[in-house]
């Protein structure tokens, strides 16, 4: 059977070689040493705590630095300092909880837009409905993707609707399932050079290894993102980035309550965190740690080609182009938002928006039958995340063939 092409990350990116070798020694691990005596040493303190017989039999998981290394690993790599707080919780959705619940306890007007993934919207609704906020949802989305609205007016939109609005908390994507990317630090300082700005909320679950989120991380107080996705850790694990001064012992406190009174309820975000204060109370939840294992090998590929960012970005953006050209002459049109909101995904719309591709199922269904993994929409769209790499021969003729 002929391999597939994989232009798919809406859910889970392809898996990257050392989280799949981490992986697998750690399966092995679980497989010949279930918890033995030096497991917790191993968890807290990583790969170097081992006996030298451990370290010998399970070589892969010289990647694994501990709890608190993983934690400086994705501090790194996401191009903060080691002293910026990191959360790890089994799903990103957890941290959105979190997020909604403090910009509910320093916010009275929440700005957010139609650019933010449905179900986290909805988080910030049902805690703002909780809580007696409220929440003004922008619609900007057409405006961008459709008639190319440059990013000076989307901005000053965003600038004159929040001080309408008389909002002080905002929620944003870096970028949207869509591929739009948001110029999130040129939003929040023209927001605080006309408006009050209490608290600020960022979902980078599409940027983190994707597009750079050193800006987003500089302006927000709290940024959520994962490992499976862009990262290709593959198995779900949310982050959370934190670490403005005066900020971060709120967030911190208010996770710390959230999880006693079990509105936070993921076992893996309390182990994590009294694992690496050293302080396991022998009644925790019994929890699935092989995604610690996959992010971290994947973060160590990340950190080994962090410096070829730039080219990577351009590697794709050649690959976007190259399939918009084969499109010019087909039955799919590619989506031409301004090139300042452009990333590594690319849209699609079939000509005849009905028929038989009129959901996301018969979509996704008709590029695979072709060969090639995508994510499909309703309404005749396709999803395509450009690779880092250039097309190969048969790779182009594959997409000519399915697109043209």
């Amino acid at each position: 059977m002929p391999t597939l092409l994989y232009l798919d990350t809406a859910r889970l990116g392809q898996m990257s070689p050392s989280a799949q070798q981490t992986h697998l020694d750690f399966v092995r691990l679980a497989a010949e040493e279930p918890s033995s005596l030096y497991f917790e040493d191993f968890l807290r303190s990583g790969f170097l705590a081992w006996p030298d017989g451990y370290q010998r039999r399970f070589p892969a998981l010289s990647r694994w630095p501990g709890i608190a290394g993983l934690k400086a690993r994705l501090n790194r790599f996401a191009g903060t300092s080691d002293s910026s707080s990191v959360l790890i919780a089994s799903r990103s959705a957890v941290f959105m909880t979190l997020a909604a619940r403090v910009l509910s306890k320093t916010c009275r007007n929440i700005f957010t837009t139609d650019f933010s993934w449905p179900t986290y919207q909805n988080i910030l609704l049902h805690e703002a409905n909780r809580s007696g906020n409220r929440v003004h949802v922008a619609q900007l989305r057409t405006s961008v993707l459709r008639e190319r609205m440059p990013p000076d007016e989307l901005i000053a939109r965003i600038v004159r609707e929040f001080a309408q609005h008389k909002c002080d908390g905002l929620f944003l994507p870096a970028v949207d399932n869509l591929g739009l990317r948001l110029p999130i630090s040129d939003i929040v300082t023209a927001i605080r050079g006309q408006s009050e700005l209490r608290f600020v909320v960022v979902d980078a679950a599409q940027a983190f290894a994707h597009v750079p989120v050193d800006d987003c991380l500089s302006v927000a107080d709290l940024t959520i993102a994962g490992c499976h996705k862009w990262l290709r850790g593959y198995f779900p694990l949310g982050i959370a980035f934190f670490g403005q001064l005066n900020t971060g012992n709120l967030i911190t406190h208010t996770a710390a309550g959230m999880l006693r009174t079990a509105e936070l309820d993921d076992g893996l975000l309390r182990f994590c965190e009294q694992l690496t204060d050293a302080d396991l109370d022998g009644y925790s939840e019994t929890v699935n740690l092989g995604p610690l294992f996959s992010c971290c090998g994947a973060a160590a590929d990340a950190l080994t080609s962090v410096d070829s960012t730039i080219a990577t970005i351009a590697q794709q953006s050649t690959n976007a182009e190259l399939v918009r050209n084969i499109c010019q002459n087909g039955d799919w049109r590619p989506t031409l938002p301004d090139g300042a909101f452009r990333t590594a995904i690319l849209l699609l719309e079939h000509r005849n928006a009905g028929g038989h591709l009129a959901t996301g199922e018969a979509v996704r269904r008709f590029f695979q039958d072709r060969g090639v993994l995508v994510t499909g929409y309703d309404g005749g769209m396709v999803r395509l995340s450009m690779p880092r790499c250039p097309f190969s021969d048969a790779e182009r003729n594959l997409l000519r063939s399915v697109l043209a």
